[in-house]
């Protein structure tokens, strides 16, 4: 079992509103009962209250002592914390504490209370606030705000002059195994409580008590076998697999008081003082979740050295291993710029100082600046400028080979407001848009409607999800990272997916959208420029489902720059694994999109789209007829563009079971004669591969060309040369394909 991390004392609980979830269904997370002894004394517990693998999970409960500030006598001594599961104790620990009693901070936390959730980032229902007060709006919120501030700096230097706090955080763990048996059915709910028995000021014995739910989960459903049939025409011996993640954490690093080391306390994050998990226990967290990764993605404003930022990377690499991933990566403010669509709280909080946003900042290697510590660190001052502009910060994270996404859009307070300036994947800039934040699901409207559109704009751009967790982790609708059959799960494997738009985002189902053209397979988040030849071709889309034992529909969403998108084809009720599909015509001349989207019950499940963009670029085949051992043909009707998907298809090699089908920047002008033929293209290879050949002699090799804005230009050229025992040298060759690298969509 945990200690007590050191009976670590928050200077200053003002969330101690935060609550444990329950995420029943894809809405806001419902909160466990807060319990208080005779005199008050309240309980605040911090868990996962739905868990799928049944393993040691860490949670937290946080003790409050409503006395009177500044009495001595009026305090209570805590003696013992029991932890039962469905009613069996299987913690009990002496504790031997003393704590102060100070109502100031209750009052302090029920104004918090009462401030917009887009402000506190809190996920609860209310504590210390009457249940029918008014929530803080307009010129209240930034009042109360300041005020609150004034509140808190009493405090903290009444606790800097030695007064004691009133508040105790106590981490604990428990078994999940020990709370469900593994044949319990999902929607079995067992009882998590938690007791802490105390002497009060009187001296009598009081116990203090809370419960927690703990909802158990469907089992995780693997992807559906029709999409490993559609890739290879038959069901390979290792098949498609699915990794969940979370985009969007944050840890104890970004507490404003009590912060992991090295860290100092985080003034900037004034509403998140307790309820917060080392990356450690949040690896738990998600483990018993189902999920296998997430992103470490504390503020920038809090994380403000580079030697925080590798403190953090050093912990997240000490946590991976080949069953769980963590990276390290940064949620960073940057300045809004250029002409803004609307205002946010954001706005108003900073004086007009400044108008901020958020983005991920993903796949990075070094530290972002962006804000500071200190008490509206986020806001540039009248005489500082703690942000930069976030263009400069989109160059910054793609200079390092990241790819950075908007966060929570259309927030209410740092929502991304710079909408005219915007550019996606298209210019190198915006790679994709957080779509789902939290708990609550927003059908096609909110984050989902902004994501549109941009698209509908002209922009590019993929969509993803991040719980925003600044508490323990909870079940949402995860990004589900789809890997090949060859593919690794791994850091590397993992970062190259969720680039390529290889997500979608659902809690419960599997939902992977692909789609055939004129013989290539693209797959979800496909950039595909199209050849002169594929434009105007029918698109058969595919929507691969599995529901288990739901029902659900699928429906097809397809749009164009400058069209607003529409329903394109719906499902009759669909049950258990299969594909849906329907055909499809891309608008000819501009860029297209076609993408998924699923409902069964209260889940929702969205595929990334696949974009379809009109180009003029193809291969040229050289080296025809030259007789001899050169009986095979090569040929690709891809556009080679980056980003696009092409099969390059190998026939006539009748009597070779395979082919090696190589690729150089350099040409062998007229050929090299080898065993009876002309190989045309020179050393060194820069890409090589086997290909299966049939009994009919043909095969195909499926490539995705990088998505590299330096190769643009290049010329690449490929051959094939397969062992045959029917030539008298033992080997078929190809013709050449010369294959010019395009810019996206030319």
């Amino acid at each position: 079992m945990h200690p007590i991390s050191s009976l670590r004392v928050l200077a200053g609980g003002i969330a101690l509103c935060f609550v444990a979830f329950t995420p029943n269904t894809d809405s806001a997370p419902a909160s466990a009962p807060v319990a208080s002894g005779k005199d008050g004394v309240l309980l605040v517990p911090h868990m996962l209250t739905a868990a799928r693998n049944l393993v040691p999970v860490d949670g937290q409960v946080l003790v409050y002592n409503p006395g009177n500030p500044k009495v001595d006598a009026d305090r209570v001594e805590l003696l013992e914390l029991r932890v039962a599961l469905d009613g069996i104790v299987v913690e009990s620990r002496a504790l031997d504490v003393d704590l102060l009693g100070d109502s100031r901070f209750g009052e302090l936390a029920a104004r918090v209370e009462r401030l917009p959730h887009s402000v506190t980032e809190m996920g609860r229902d209310r504590v210390f606030a009457p249940l029918d007060a008014p929530e803080f709006t307009g010129a209240e919120v930034t009042a109360n705000m300041r005020s609150i501030r004034a509140s808190l700096a009493e405090l903290r230097s009444d606790w800097d002059d030695g007064l004691e706090q009133p508040v105790l955080a106590i981490d604990f763990r428990y078994e999940l195994d020990q709370l469900f048996f593994p044949a319990d059915p999902a929607g079995t709910e067992r009882i998590v409580a938690i007791e802490v028995d105390y002497r009060d000021s009187a001296g009598t014995l009081q116990t203090a008590a809370t419960t927690a739910a703990v909802t158990r989960l469907k089992p995780a459903l693997v992807a559906p076998a029709t999409l490993d049939r559609t890739r290879g025409g038959a069901i390979a011996a290792t098949t498609t697999h699915i990794h969940g993640g979370d985009l969007h954490v944050h840890s104890c690093h970004g507490e404003a008081a009590g912060a992991c080391a090295p860290f100092g306390n985080c003034g900037a994050e004034s509403f998140q003082l307790s309820g917060s998990f080392t990356y450690a226990q949040l690896k738990s967290q998600y483990t018993a979740l189902g999920l296998d990764w997430y992103t470490a993605t504390d503020h920038s404003y809090c994380m403000d050295s580079a030697n925080e930022y590798n403190t953090i990377a050093a912990e997240c690499s000490a946590l991976t291993d080949s069953s769980f991933l963590v990276i390290p990566d940064t949620e960073l403010s940057s300045d809004e710029s250029g002409a803004q669509s609307g205002s946010d709280l954001g706005d108003a909080i900073c004086l007009g100082g400044t108008t901020s946003n958020h983005m991920g900042a993903h796949g990075i290697s070094t530290w972002k600046h962006g804000g500071s510590q200190e008490f509206w660190g986020f806001c540039d001052g009248p005489f500082t400028d703690e942000l930069e502009g976030y263009a400069g910060n989109i160059n910054k994270i793609r200079n390092e080979g990241g790819y950075p996404i908007v966060n929570h859009p259309t927030g209410s307070s740092f929502g991304w407001n710079s909408v005219a300036g915007l550019r996606g994947i298209e210019n190198n800039d915006m790679h994709g848009v957080e779509i789902w934040n939290g708990a609550s699901v927003t059908g096609q409207g909110g984050d989902v409607g902004a994501w549109i559109n941009w698209l509908e704009d002209g922009r590019i751009l993929y969509g993803y999800s991040g719980s925003d967790t600044h508490d323990e982790a909870f079940a949402f609708g995860a990004n589900q990272v789809v890997l090949r059959p060859t593919e690794p799960f791994a850091p590397g494997t993992v970062q190259k997916a969720i680039r390529e738009g290889r997500v979608f985002l659902s809690r419960d189902h599997v939902l992977v959208h692909e789609a055939l053209i004129t013989g290539d397979a693209l797959e979800m988040g496909s950039l595909q420029t199209l050849s002169p030849a594929q434009q105007s071709t029918v698109v058969t889309l595919e929507a691969h489902y599995n529901f288990g034992g739901d029902t659900g529909t699928v429906t097809f969403f397809t749009g164009s720059d400058g069209v607003q998108e529409a329903v394109h084809a719906s499902s009759g009720p669909l049950t258990g694994q299969g594909v849906f599909t329907s055909t499809y015509i891309p608008a000819l001349g501009k860029n297209s999109w076609s993408r998924a989207y699923a409902i069964a019950g209260s889940a929702a499940s969205y595929s990334n789209p696949i974009f379809y963009l009109p180009g003029t670029s193809f291969s040229t085949e050289f080296g025809n007829g030259l007789g001899g051992a050169n009986i095979g043909g090569l040929s690709s009707d891809a556009a080679p563009a980056i980003g696009a998907t092409i099969d390059l298809d190998i026939t006539g090699f009748t009597g070779a079971n395979s082919a090696i089908l190589g690729a150089s920047v350099h040409q062998i002008p007229g050929g090299l004669a080898v065993a009876g033929g002309n190989l045309l293209i020179n050393l060194p290879l820069a890409y090589q591969t086997t290909v299966p050949i049939d009994g009919a002699g043909n095969g195909t090799h499926r490539l995705r060309m990088p998505f590299v804005q330096s190769i643009v230009g290049i010329t690449v050229y490929w051959q094939a040369v397969g062992p045959t025992g029917a030539l008298p040298g033992g080997l078929a060759f190809t013709n050449g394909l010369a294959m010019p690298i395009s810019a996206m969509g030319q």
